[in-house]
């Protein structure tokens, strides 16, 4: 519910928004009504009604990017961290192609990270879905790091493409082998697109500051 806004001389104000589903990045509206909160170490203006927002214009709004799925078997060359056609949202980690171990085709996606605050790997593609449909996230996934694990998530966006709902599925566990992982979930309603990631996690008793996990052949059904 979180935004970042910009009025008159201010720039970059955190606006919380009891409607997120009403604007997008890049829009404009008028905050009728708010206060100002401290929470943690930010002020921020916080609406608590939908009456607050008015005269929202989209126009402006970001368009969402032509990532593909062409790159789901991190074969392609190119950019090498994050991979064509995925996203890293946090700043301690790495994801890189190897062949150092793979599941199919010559190359994986290795994910080593350096943080004990949760990291996560995205698709860059957003899936068209309906409410209701069901949305099957698989990768196939070697994990033989003590140290940490990851685990499989599919998040649903609204129409302007905002965050409706993350669903978690399962973790990794300590193994030598590949090991395919699948999260299936109906999309929640208000739902027009999805994505899926996956999250990197450290395992507290055997946490040595860095962890390690190779994953390969990523997939996303929609039915």
């Amino acid at each position: 519910k979180n935004v970042t806004a910009s009025y008159g001389t201010a720039t970059d104000v955190v606006v919380r928004l009891d409607t997120p589903e009403l604007v997008c990045p890049g829009a404009t509206f008028d905050l009728m009504t708010a206060i100002v909160t401290h929470f943690k170490t930010d002020h921020r203006i916080q609406s608590f009604h939908a009456a607050d927002i008015a005269n929202v214009d989209t126009e402006g709004c970001k368009p969402v990017g032509d990532a593909d799925d062409s790159n789901w078997g991190f074969e392609e060359a190119g950019p090498a961290d994050p991979p064509a056609d995925f996203e890293k949202m946090g700043s301690d980690f790495t994801a890189q192609t190897t062949d150092e171990s793979f599941h199919g085709g010559a190359q994986s996606c290795k994910l080593t990270w350096t943080s004990t605050e949760n990291q996560d790997f995205f698709q860059g593609m957003y899936q068209a879905v309906t409410v209701g449909q069901t949305v099957t996230f698989k990768v196939w996934a070697m994990d033989n790091d003590t140290a940490g694990r990851i685990r499989i998530n599919v998040e649903f966006y609204n129409v302007n493409y905002l965050s409706l709902k993350k669903e978690y599925g399962g973790y990794t566990s300590d193994n030598a082998e590949w090991t395919e992982m699948t999260h299936e979930i109906a999309a929640p309603d208000g739902a027009a697109f999805a994505r899926a990631f996956v999250r990197l996690y450290d395992v507290s008793e055997n946490w040595d500051n860095d962890a390690s996990v190779f994953i390969d052949d990523w997939s996303v059904g929609i039915q």
